[in-house]
């Protein structure tokens, strides 16, 4: 199967209550899960992050967003870890379910803005 790998970074959590805390009681190497958000106002391609007991974190990049969505929409089954508790860095994989073969790293977009 194709595999996939990414490192990007959880961006907004200032603007949802209890994220900073739920990120500050976490730990390097944690589960989280990523959740497609189609209805969200500021971007269709929103891609939510949230704990492992359900505690919504932030969100991929917009500039990002896109590429993971599609994926996502088209079944990709996606695995995220935190890698970097100060800096809020995740690690997403993510398989195809064709057979691509190895891992590969997908380059997304540079970040740009703040968080």
């Amino acid at each position: 199967m194709g595999t996939y790998r990414t490192v990007t970074v959880v961006v907004g959590s200032c603007y949802h209550a209890g994220a900073l805390a739920a990120l500050d009681g976490l730990r390097a190497g944690a589960t989280l899960s990523l959740q497609r958000e189609p209805t969200n106002p500021h971007d269709p391609n929103a891609v939510a992050v949230y704990s492992e007991d359900g505690a919504m974190l932030g969100h991929v990049p917009r500039n990002q967003a896109a590429l993971l969505a599609t994926h996502m929409d088209c079944g990709a089954q996606m695995a995220c870890a935190l890698i970097g508790k100060a800096t809020r860095t995740i690690e997403i994989r993510w398989d195809t379910g064709k057979p691509d073969g190895g891992v590969v790293f997908a380059k997304l977009p540079p970040y740009e803005g703040d968080g």
